[in-house]
């Protein structure tokens, strides 16, 4: 009898270790890891899936021989490597491809191990619970529970990316990846400042700057609220963001049913994504307009100009070269030793800034005076030269000493910035190796516009600047009438009669429509263009033109600081028609030319679906 009991109990104890055997390696994927179980890098599928299928959790391959165990959407069309992570527990120190493990420890400690059995990650939970288990919920929150108590979640502890209705707190932060194939943390960093306010900072070894909101402008003015108990944001399900600094906005396709996130990318910038199709994540809102004017984007020495592919180009300053060839974040630096006062020369630079770095400010001068007193101190890399306008239309030339050459930009910007080199050096310099930006007609994508819904009482006024706008937008009429013919024999200037149109040169049509590469009509005697300005709408609504500027400011950027502001509507619009238009209505189509403007391709919208939402206002 004893002998029979003892082989039944012996049978009993296999089944148990077998059974629990199998639980700690089972490779049908689940939404739960339980006590004592864990998940095997080696095994790739050891995951976690939640329960509506969106997400998945497991080990990523981020290197050669390198994973780290993150948290991504799930997409069964892409390969691993395509992955959309949202989060990461070990960015920072990758494991072993062999032997490593995610475990949920009887004590109710979740840790990761390598291959040598070294701790690289844990929770620092404990439980004696028997019930304690390790989640992954829908919302694509990895949850560390006993029973209904929280005691960890991955939503506490985000890396580069917030989830809808996942919130953002005083003690979270959002830290930009290195690159696009490196994980790791970079210098770019989402957080709420000490005053409260949500804000960006680049926090490079070298320096660290905040770059938005635009620290030249002040809180109040921009609508942010300073030195609250409370910090708080969060994105919801529907694309609207709040924030308890007053900060809000609305992604442009708000409204039920596409996946969203919100990431700081690795170009510093904190964009909404929405998935489009299932297999494309598509920006529906931006933090900055102006790639280049992200702090640290192209590293120290160097200049960041607009290109149409990729949005940005960095290339080094004359007589400096890059320090890392596969990084431009660590910029360009000098090939030549100090000047001295006696062989120091300047190099023009038009319509650039390097913001910050000032060593002094000295107003009411001139450039040979900014030249001498920069060739004489030897803190001085160079200094930028403006005409600071007043506003009883009488002004003065300003200048601003740079100890060093950080965030370089060449776009839009109102003054000239002067380069000390040897006079060896300046002498070389060829002004065509400086390609200025222009503006560039936008490609087809995606992004949409919100939709007002609620019905606005029209006006011919306005129905006619939705038409002559849509148009417009759309082919730009740049040759009619035997106009080509014409302006190119005579280089003339043509004037539309009673139009209130700008002028416009032969060579600036030329420009503008791509040396008349895209025939889009023809008849009667004259050629239909393809082009692009965007600008043209906001002339309209302002009455002001393309090239006016106060204290340095383009019309764009004159619109979209009013914009921040109350009442914005009332101070922007032309006088001729402020009593005749429909303030909401106005609004929209002055946010619509905005985005219109928007010097990142891929926040721009197509000009089909610029006319679709003017026909739906």
């Amino acid at each position: 009898m004893a002998a029979s009991t003892f082989h039944h109990n012996h049978i009993l104890l296999t089944i148990m270790i077998l059974s629990s055997s199998l639980s700690s390696s089972s490779s049908s994927p689940t939404h739960i890891l339980t006590r004592g179980s864990s998940l095997s890098v080696e095994n790739k599928d050891n995951l976690l899936i939640s329960p509506n299928g969106l997400f998945t959790a497991g080990f990523h391959q981020v290197g050669t021989n390198a994973y780290v165990f993150a948290l991504w959407f799930t997409n069964k069309a892409t390969a691993s490597s395509a992955h959309t992570i949202v989060w990461m527990a070990n960015r920072n120190t990758p494991v072993n491809g062999k032997n490593s493990k995610l475990s949920l420890w009887k004590n109710g400690n979740l840790v990761l191990t390598d291959a040598g059995q070294n701790i690289i990650w844990s929770t620092r939970t404990s439980s004696k619970s028997s019930v304690v288990q390790l989640k992954l919920h829908n919302t694509g929150n990895l949850v560390l529970q006993q029973q209904e108590q929280i005691l960890w979640q991955s939503f506490d502890y985000p890396t580069d990316t917030l989830l809808p209705n996942q919130w953002f707190t005083r003690n979270t932060q959002l830290v930009s990846s290195r690159s696009s194939t490196n994980y790791s943390s970079g210098y770019y960093k989402l957080f709420f400042d000490n005053d409260s306010i949500l804000r960006l900072v680049y926090n490079s070894p070298e320096t660290t700057s905040i770059y938005w909101p635009d620290p030249r402008a002040r809180t109040f003015l921009i609508g942010r609220f300073q030195y609250l108990d409370s910090r708080r944001a969060s994105l919801d399900s529907y694309g609207r963001f709040n924030s308890t600094d007053g900060f809000s906005f609305v992604s442009a396709d708000f409204g039920t049913g596409p996946q969203r996130m919100m990431r700081i990318d690795t170009d510093g910038n904190v964009r909404v994504y929405s998935l489009v199709g299932g297999t494309k994540w598509e920006v529906q809102w931006q933090a900055i307009n102006h790639i280049c004017r992200i702090n640290g984007v192209c590293g120290p020495n160097s200049l960041c100009t607009y290109v149409q592919d990729s949005g940005k180009k960095c290339s080094c300053l004359h007589g400096y070269k890059m320090v890392n060839s596969h990084d431009w974040s660590y910029g360009c630096k000098p090939e030549f030793d100090q000047c001295k006062e006696d062989d120091c020369d300047y190099i023009e630079l038009p319509y650039t800034e390097f913001y910050g770095y000032d060593i002094r400010f000295n107003q009411v001068t001139t450039l040979d005076a900014c030249k001498k007193d920069c060739s004489q101190d030897k803190t001085c890399s160079g200094f930028n030269f403006a005409w600071q306008e007043q506003l009883n239309h009488r002004g003065y030339y300003v200048c601003f000493l740079k100890s060093s050459l950080h965030n370089g930009y060449q776009m839009g910007v109102y003054g000239t910035m002067y380069i000390k080199l040897p006079k060896r050096l300046a002498s070389s310099f060829d002004q065509k190796t400086i390609v200025p930006s222009s503006f560039i007609c936008p490609p087809p994508v995606v992004t949409q516009l919100i939709r007002s819904y609620e019905k606005k009482h029209d006006t011919k006024q306005i129905r006619f600047m939705f038409v002559i706008g849509g148009t417009i937008g759309f082919i730009e009429f740049i040759c009619i009438l035997f106009f080509c013919y014409y302006v190119s024999a005579t280089k003339q200037m043509y004037v539309p009669a009673s139009t209130g149109f700008n002028k416009f040169t032969y060579n600036e049509l030329k420009k503008a429509s791509r040396n008349f590469s895209e025939e889009i009509g023809r008849g009667g005697g004259s050629i239909v263009y393809k082009a692009c300005y965007g600008v043209v709408m906001l002339e309209m609504i302002t009455g002001r033109s393309p090239a006016f500027n106060l204290n340095g400011e383009s019309l764009i950027d004159w619109v979209r600081n009013w914009v921040k502001r109350e009442l914005w509507i009332e101070e922007i619009i032309d006088p001729s028609i402020r009593d005749e238009y429909d303030p909401m209505m106005m609004e929209n189509v002055v946010r619509i030319a905005l985005q219109c403007t928007e010097e990142d391709k891929e926040a721009r919208p197509t000009m089909s679906q610029v006319v679709n939402m003017l026909l739906h206002m």
